[in-house]
């Protein structure tokens, strides 16, 4: 469960190629939330004394509250999320701003709003000045999460995600998407991990009755297309997001696909990442962290339109992008991109290629969507 898992080549003839795990082949809990995990290389000490807890250690944060009544909390992870959901969902309008590498959190909120917000927290409180000058601030963003009538895991795992830390959200069926005014109802809208054929066409069989038979159609995605021209995000998670470059004209190519299971395959593997920890989407994010893989899209950027910014969040290492479990044809990502935003003037769109959801265990990556989700209200901060 801790250490780093590595798999050795096994070939049924010596000119045949490795056979791989069957399934997922690196579930290192360490690296999946970002944390170092030193080994005893020796006994502990004899003399070591246990102490028994009497309840769970409360989660740690580090906060602040000013002489002025502001609230100041250090994003880093995926437990100040938590604090920040809590306090948008309370309506406060929260405010980014970098100081010194790291990422710091202010709002103004009545005590009550606070307390309530980092209730069963530890809380730290930070050193030296904390008085600097914000970038944006955000509000909750309204969100759809897009549920297939077909079972879709990656799904399941982001409902419990939201769930789990407070973001308020709205599932959606086909025929919500093919109603169309989204924007009307929704800031973003979260597609998760699926094919476009499934998300299009849906199951179509005789023995599925009509109300669960086949998918958004063309008419969903003339009503996905005017969500974005009216300003509205997308959130793209693995598969999904072929959706998008198939059908939008945005600059990336997607590799994945192009690629046989004997040149690239991977059942379930942890990946070193590099991130721009100074994205909005990369905030609370280490610049050099894991994140889960498994057979799912990597991108390559192309010149793409002058009145749409590009930016690479997350990429892959020009060496060494297998951090744990099996992973074939690794160097066929090198340097390639793992999550890319898109601002499309005015819509936005943000693509996944790592699972940064994966199972409810990849906490160094939770910011990642999260932010994604808070981008869609993004606003010059005051």
């Amino acid at each position: 469960m801790l250490e780093k898992q590595t798999y050795p080549e096994v070939r049924r003839s010596p000119q045949a190629p490795p056979e791989p795990p069957y399934d997922v082949s690196a579930w290192s809990l360490g690296l999946q939330f970002g944390v170092d995990t030193p080994f005893a290389k020796t006994p502990l000490s004899k003399d070591l004394q246990l102490e028994k807890l009497a309840a769970t250690p409360k989660l740690p944060i580090t906060a602040a509250t000013t002489s002025g009544g502001e609230h100041l909390l250090l994003y880093n992870g995926a437990t100040s999320a938590r604090v920040l959901n809590r306090l948008l969902a309370n309506g406060a309008n929260v405010q980014f701003a970098r100081q010194g590498g790291a990422t710091w959190l202010a709002a103004k909120v009545s005590p009550g709003v606070w307390e309530k917000a980092t209730a069963g927290m530890e809380v730290t409180a930070p050193a030296g000045d904390r008085s600097f000058a914000p970038t944006y601030s955000v509000h909750l963003p309204r969100i759809a999460l897009y549920q297939s009538w077909e079972a879709d895991m990656d799904e399941g795992w982001t409902r419990w995600i939201f769930d789990h830390y407070e973001l308020p959200y709205t599932l959606v069926h086909n025929n919500d998407v093919k109603a169309g005014k989204l924007r009307e109802r929704f800031d973003a809208i979260v597609i998760p991990d699926q094919r476009e054929r499934d998300i299009i066409d849906g199951l179509d069989y005789k023995t599925i009755v009509p109300e669960y038979r086949g998918g958004i159609g063309e008419k969903g995605w003339k009503a996905l297309q005017e969500f974005i021209a009216n300003g509205g995000t997308i959130v793209a998670l693995g598969e999904s997001s072929n959706l998008l470059i198939n059908r939008l004209p945005v600059p990336v190519k997607e590799l994945k696909h192009s690629l046989t299971r004997e040149q690239h395959f991977a059942p379930g593997a942890i990946v070193n990442l590099q991130v721009d920890d100074t994205n909005p989407i990369g905030l609370g994010v280490a610049p050099a962290t894991y994140g889960f893989y498994i057979n799912s899209p990597f991108f390559q950027v192309l010149d793409g339109f002058s009145y749409q910014k590009l930016n690479v969040v997350a990429r892959y290492p020009n060496t060494q992008v297998r951090a744990s479990g099996w992973l074939r044809g690794e160097d066929l990502m090198f340097g390639h991109a793992a999550v890319i935003s898109i601002d499309m003037h005015p819509g936005k769109i943000v693509l996944f290629g790592i699972r940064p959801q994966h199972r409810a265990q990849t906490h160094a990556t939770l910011p990642l969507l999260f932010n994604a989700l808070y981008w869609a209200t993004e606003e010059p901060a005051q």
